[in-house]
């Protein structure tokens, strides 16, 4: 009689927590409220101690405390190179003239460069690779839809 009397108490104790477990389990999917964090419960940063970092002096020691030999330091010599700033270059706007590429001509030997059609400030010019279009101005490369030529060290790519 005493031993089924216990056995009901402990019988309804489990049901009990485990029905609060999944109660508290499932409640989340039932509430209509949804758990929002707002943006303040992000925003409290926690408090940072002010630490104050212990700092001390090393000197040099006279003797050796292995060895018993006193040390003799020498002073280092200090060399002073003189070293004088480089200004950075100027860059130079280059002007570059008008030019419109027309397209290129290919020939039958492989062993020839592309022949491209050019019009350089109102010229028309038949060149090639690696050819001076005027003392300043060189073609760089020949594509089948730009022309690369070199003006003061830039290279500027024309489209067709």
């Amino acid at each position: 009689m005493q031993k089924k009397r216990i056995n009901t108490i402990l019988i309804v104790a489990v049901a009990l927590i485990w029905g609060i477990v999944l109660f508290k389990f499932a409640m989340p999917y039932f509430s209509e409220t949804p758990g929002v964090v707002t943006s303040e419960v992000l925003a409290v940063r926690p408090m940072q101690s002010s630490h104050q970092k212990d700092t001390l002096v090393l000197e040099k020691l006279d003797r050796d405390p292995f060895l018993g030999k006193t040390m003799v330091y020498k002073k280092p010599i200090r060399t002073t190179t003189k070293t004088t700033k480089r200004l950075p270059a100027k860059k130079v706007a280059v002007l570059w003239p008008k030019v419109q590429y027309f397209g290129f001509v290919k020939s039958k030997d492989r062993k020839t460069s592309r022949l491209g059609l050019v019009r350089v400030d109102g010229k028309l010019l038949r060149v090639r690779e690696k050819q001076k279009i005027n003392e300043d101005v060189k073609v760089t490369k020949i594509a089948q839809d730009s022309i690369g030529l070199l003006l003061n060290r830039q290279v500027k790519f024309f489209k067709r």
